[in-house]
C-alpha cells in the first residue's frame, strides 16, 4: 500500500510534541517522512537567527535554518502543488516575510507560526520533483539539500555498497510486574491473540484481520526513544490507512528503532512485545486491546452463543410434533430411512430423541417421519434431494464379421503413430501420439501407424483364433456408421452377426452376449453318455458412468469364446476344443458417439476330398481318381459399442 498525504492534521503535531523523544519515521518517496533531533530541548522558545538559500551549479540547492536553541523538527513532504514542510516546536513567532527564490530547486520559502502549539512550519515549494536530506552540524542548525528526483535516479543505478541497518527493540510498560518466565510463555499466545482467544486448540477460527495484514506491505523506518504506546499506534494509522481503535487500557513506553521493516511486521513486533492482541472488522478497522481482554471478550461472546444455541434448542423442542407420510419413488426406501435417522441423531446435538422417529412402510413404498416442524422440513429437503431418478444409458452393440482387409475401408485404421496408454492398449506399452497418413495392416505391428492395429501376429499367422486390440475412440457419426455397414453387407464383404441393445442406470452393468451352444458328449459313472452344452460366444460387459456434461465413462470388458480353427478335438468323444480371448478397458466417449473394439479374427480351414469309389484305391492309379480341395478363410469380428444417454421429456 502506497499512501500519499496531501495534508497534516494539527492533532498529528499535537501527538509528535506529546512523544518524549520525538521519532524519526523514514518512509519512500511521496509517504510521510518524520525526522527528529536526539537531544531534548532546554526551557523556553527559541526563535530563528538565519533563513536563507542557495543553488549550486549541478542543479542542487542547500536551505540553512538557524535557531537560538536546540531543534526538535518534524519534516514531510506535500504534493499538489510540490512542497517539502519543516515543523520546528517550541518557536517563537519569527514575523517573518516569504522568501522568493529565482532559481535553484526552491520557488518560495513561506514561514507559518501556530501559536497555540507553538510550532513554527517552514513551507518549501518546488519546482520540480525532488529528494531531500536533511544535515545537522550541531544542535542548533540544520541544512537541507534538495536534489532532482532524475539525478536521484541516475545514481541509484550505479552500483553501490548496502550495509544493514542495525536494528534494535526494547519496551518499558507501566504496567503490574510479571515474572520473566510468565511473558515467555505467552508470547507465542500473543502474536496471533486475534486468531485463538478463548478457544480450544483443536477448533479453526477465522482470522478477520488476515486479509488485512497479510502480505508484503510498505517499509518503513522506526526510531522511537520512550514513545507513548498509543501514540505510536496512532502514527500507524496514519502510514498504513487503517482506522485503528486503542482500547484505553493499552499504555506504556516504547524504545525501538527498526529500519526497512514492513510497517504490517512491524505493527505485529510491537503487539506481541506489549501482551496486546488484535480484532479486525471489515475492511479498514483495527482493534487494539490487551491480550487478557481480548481473551475474555471471546470467551464471553462464546458463551452468549452457546446459552443462545441452547434456548432456541429448548424452544424448538417445545413444540408440538406432527407426523408426515412421504411417498419413495425412486431411492432406496430402506437406505433413505437410514439416511433420515443418521440426521435427527445430528439434529437433535447427541440428546435423545424420544418423540423424533422414521417408520418404512414397505408395502406402500412410503416413510412415515414424526417429529417437530422444523426438522420435519429439514428432512423433507433431504428427501426431494436423493429420491430422483437414476440417469440411464441404452448400450448399442453392433457385432460384424468382415473380410480381411475391409477395416481399412470402414475408416477403423486411424493414421496415429506412438504407443497408446496402456489402459487403453492391453498389452502394449505407454507413450505419446502423433498423426501420420493411413498404410496398410502390419500383423504383430502394435505401433504400425495406427491407433487401431487389428491384425497380430498370433491371430494372422498361427491361424488361431485371435485375440483383441482394443479400439477407442469417436470413429464416425451412428447414422453413417449405419450405412457403411449396409454397404458391407451389399458388397458381399461381410454380414452383422447382431444388433443387441440394453438399456441400463447410471454405474450399472450391463451385459450383452451373441454367440451358439455347442453339445458335448459326456460319460457318467454308470458308462452311459450324456451331452451337456457349452456356450460359444461373443459376451460384452458395460458398465456406463454419466459425467456431468453428457459424456459416458464406460468400463467394458470382452470375453470371445469359440471352436479351435484347426478343428483339434480331445477324448475318444471328439469333442472339440474351446479358444478363449479376454480383454478390458475403460473409454470415455461423447453421448452417442461410437467407439469400436477389434482384432477378434477367425481362421477357418477347409479340407475337402473327391474320390471314385474302387478306382481311387488303386495304388499309384488311384491318384489320377482323388481330388483334394484345401481352402482357408479370414474373418474379422468388429464390436462396435455406442452409448446413448437416455432424455427426460
Amino acid at each position: 500500500m502506497k499512501t500519499k498525504f496531501k495534508s497534516i492534521p494539527i492533532v498529528v503535531l499535537t501527538l509528535i510534541l506529546s512523544l518524549v523523544g520525538v521519532p524519526q519515521i523514514h518512509a519512500a518517496p511521496d509517504q510521510m517522512d518524520r525526522t527528529s533531533g536526539s537531544e531534548n530541548a532546554s526551557d523556553g522558545l527559541g526563535r530563528i537567527a538565519k533563513l536563507d538559500a542557495h543553488s549550486q551549479d549541478n542543479g542542487e540547492t542547500s536551505i540553512q535554518v538557524a535557531s537560538s536553541r536546540i531543534m526538535q523538527y518534524t519534516a514531510f513532504k506535500l504534493s499538489d502543488p510540490l512542497r517539502l514542510v519543516l515543523d520546528i516546536s517550541d518557536m517563537e513567532d519569527p514575523g517573518m516575510a516569504r522568501l522568493d527564490r529565482n532559481r535553484g530547486l526552491a520557488k518560495t520559502i513561506r514561514p507559518m507560526y501556530f501559536n497555540n502549539l507553538k510550532v513554527l512550519r517552514l513551507e518549501i515549494e518546488l519546482r520540480e520533483a525532488a529528494d531531500y536530506n536533511i544535515e545537522r552540524p550541531d544542535n542548533k542548525n540544520l541544512i537541507i539539500h534538495l536534489r532532482p528526483a532524475s539525478a536521484v535516479k541516475m545514481a541509484a543505478s550505479e552500483p553501490i555498497a548496502i550495509h544493514s541497518p542495525v536494528e534494535e527493540a526494547s519496551v518499558q510498560m507501566k504496567m503490574d510486574s510479571t515474572a520473566s518466565s510468565e511473558k515467555e510463555a505467552k508470547e507465542d499466545e500473543i502474536l496471533n491473540a486475534s486468531k485463538n482467544i478463548g478457544i480450544a486448540k483443536d477448533q479453526e477460527v477465522e482470522d478477520h484481520c488476515k486479509p488485512l495484514l497479510d502480505g508484503e506491505k510498505d517499509k518503513i523506518s522506526l526510531d522511537f526513544q520512550g514513545a507513548d504506546l498509543a501514540n505510536i499506534f496512532r502514527l500507524f494509522s496514519e502510514v498504513s490507512g487503517f482506522n485503528i481503535i486503542i482500547a484505553p487500557n493499552v499504555t506504556g513506553n516504547v524504545n525501538i528503532r527498526l529500519m526497512e521493516v514492513p510497517w504490517n511486521t512491524a505493527f505485529d513486533l510491537i503487539l506481541r512485545n506489549n501482551s496486546l492482541g488484535r480484532e479486525c472488522f471489515g475492511k479498514n478497522v483495527i482493534r487494539v486491546a490487551n491480550f487478557t481482554t481480548l481473551r475474555d471478550e471471546e470467551i464471553a461472546r462464546n458463551e452468549a452463543g452457546r446459552e443462545k444455541n441452547r434456548a432456541d434448542q429448548a424452544s424448538r423442542l417445545s413444540q408440538a410434533v406432527t407426523t408426515e407420510v412421504v411417498r419413495i419413488n425412486y431411492a432406496n426406501i430402506v437406505d433413505m430411512a437410514a439416511n433420515l435417522n443418521r440426521m435427527i441423531v445430528n439434529l437433535y446435538q447427541g440428546q435423545e430423541a424420544v418423540r423424533a422417529s422414521v417408520t418404512v412402510d414397505a408395502r406402500t413404498n412410503t416413510l412415515i417421519i414424526t417429529d417437530i416442524p422444523p426438522h420435519i422440513n429439514e428432512m423433507l429437503k433431504m428427501v426431494r434431494t436423493l429420491d430422483v431418478p437414476t440417469p440411464q444409458v441404452m448400450i448399442e452393440a453392433r457385432i460384424v464379421e468382415v473380410s480381411k482387409g475391409f477395416t481399412e475401408e470402414l475408416g477403423v485404421q486411424w493414421g496415429l503413430t506412438g504407443n497408446l496408454p496402456r489402459r487403453l492398449n492391453p498389452g502394449g506399452s505407454d507413450g505419446s501420439i502423433s498423426i501420420n497418413s493411413p498404410t496398410g495392416i502390419t500383423a504383430g505391428n502394435a505401433n504400425g501407424g495406427f491407433l487401431v492395429d487389428l491384425a497380430t501376429s498370433s491371430s494372422v499367422g498361427a491361424g488361431g483364433v485371435g485375440g483383441f486390440d482394443i479400439v477407442v475412440g469417436n470413429i464416425f457419426g451412428t447414422m453413417n456408421l449405419e450405412l457403411q455397414l449396409r454397404a458391407l453387407e451389399t458388397q458381399s464383404k461381410g454380414r452383422i452377426l447382431a444388433s443387441p441393445k440394453v438399456t441400463t442406470a447410471d454405474n450399472r452393468e450391463a451385459r450383452i452376449s451373441s454367440g451358439n451352444r455347442i453339445p458335448f458328449e459326456t460319460t457318467s459313472n454308470n458308462g452311459g453318455t450324456a451331452v451337456e452344452f457349452i456356450d460359444a460366444e461373443i459376451e460384452l460387459t458395460v458398465t456406463p458412468h454419466i459425467t456431468q456434461d453428457d459424456y459416458v465413462y464406460m468400463t467394458i470388458s470382452a470375453t470371445r469364446n469359440g471352436l479351435d480353427s484347426a478343428g483339434r478335438t480331445v477324448g475318444t468323444s471328439q469333442n472339440p476344443i474351446l479358444a478363449t480371448r479376454e480383454a478390458s478397458t475403460e473409454v470415455l466417449v461423447a453421448d452417442g458417439a461410437t467407439t469400436v473394439l477389434g482384432g477378434v479374427y477367425e481362421n477357418t480351414t477347409t479340407n475337402t476330398k473327391e474320390a471314385i469309389p474302387f478306382f481311387s484305391k488303386i495304388p499309384v492309379l488311384g491318384w489320377f481318381f482323388r481330388g483334394y480341395q484345401d481352402s482357408e478363410t479370414i474373418s474379422e469380428l468388429l464390436i462396435f459399442i455406442t452409448p446413448t444417454i437416455v432424455k427426460k421429456y
